[in-house]
């Protein structure tokens, strides 16, 4: 395992919010950059408070652990998705599945193996990595905050 340094965390938070953008362009989903903004600043503090398993348990149950299997092979770039493979996935649902998939994006370039090819090996799997390396979580959720609110709109109320 390797920590990435300040400038590979604020190039890895570029490269996850373009792809948010290129998410929502490609698949029609309306507001789901708008909300994962709002996810990238609602889930920082909770795992500041709270730590990172608990806010990684939270985020699963809100995507769904098919969703974020989805959005992490979308963020890593291991296949395409069709718009036909997330119509029943809500914006909601969405912006938790990607941030989920940019925190284990972010292991996997920390060189921390996130396996598993059915459902409840993965969510175990993501679950153990949150408890194990909270430091690491942790230092780079700032980054994506912050990069994710100067490049995307804040979210309608």
């Amino acid at each position: 395992m390797r920590i990435l340094d300040v400038e590979k965390q604020i190039q890895l938070s570029l490269k996850i919010v373009d792809k948010v953008k290129e998410f929502k362009e490609k698949l029609g989903k309306g507001a789901v950059d708008e909300k994962f903004r709002s996810r990238t600043r609602q889930l920082y503090e909770f795992a500041f408070y709270s730590g990172s398993l608990p806010t990684m348990a939270y985020a699963c149950s809100k995507a769904g652990i098919q969703c974020v299997k989805i959005s992490f092979d979308y963020l890593q770039g291991a296949r395409s998705i069709t718009p036909e493979e997330v119509e029943d996935m809500s914006d909601e649902a969405l912006s938790y599945g990607l941030y989920v998939a940019s925190i284990l994006l972010l292991l996997k370039e920390s060189g921390i193996a996130i396996g598993g090819t059915d459902t409840k090996t993965f969510l175990r799997n993501i679950l153990e990595v949150a408890n194990r390396y909270p430091y690491v979580i942790l230092r780079f959720m700032p980054w994506l905050k912050m990069i994710a609110e100067s490049e995307l709109k804040p979210e309608k109320t």
